[in-house]
């Protein structure tokens, strides 16, 4: 009976001593983090960010960077931080000032009490340039392509084209 004591004593320790290098259910969980391009060349773009919620009681907030360079979570040096939002429920964040012909990385990162922290995944694209002028021609249009002739239809009421090779 003392053998078992003894050794029901040492489990008891070791899961008393074990406890502390697991993590808790308190931890946050890393998001899981998508962008969107939205607009136009003319109106300009929006990148959207959304990231899933994060469930855990310990929640404190979210911050989400952007960077021209990758791996945010690395270095942090070269990153801006777009915005803080301690609302678990806040979930997207739309991005106004982004430049045509740049690709941006975003990465977002999850903090709970305890100074704990989680970083979702990094996210990239490039937006678009503007497209390139069309060229200038110097000949004449009639010159380089087919051009028409018009006649009217006197019986039907409408517009008939005939085609004209131009040399």
């Amino acid at each position: 009976m003392k053998m078992f004591s003894t050794v029901a004593a040492v489990l008891l320790a070791i899961a008393v001593l074990s406890c502390g290098t697991e993590p808790s259910e308190e931890d946050v969980s890393a998001s899981v983090l998508s962008l969107e391009l939205a607009g136009d060349q003319t109106a300009g773009y929006q990148v959207t960010a959304g990231w899933t919620r994060c469930q855990e009681s310990s929640f404190e907030g979210y911050l989400l960077y952007r960077s021209e360079e990758p791996d945010i979570e690395g270095d942090l040096s070269g990153a801006m931080l777009l915005g803080e939002f301690t609302d678990s429920d806040y979930l997207q964040y739309t991005d106004d000032s982004v430049e045509m012909g740049v690709e941006y990385h975003y990465a977002l990162m999850t903090m709970g009490d305890h100074e704990d922290l989680a970083w979702s995944n990094e996210d990239s694209l490039e937006i678009p340039l503007l497209p390139a002028p069309l060229p200038r021609f110097s000949q004449p249009p009639c010159q380089r392509m087919m051009c028409c002739s018009a006649g009217h239809h006197a019986r039907r009421g409408f517009l008939l084209l005939y085609p004209l090779q131009v040399r």
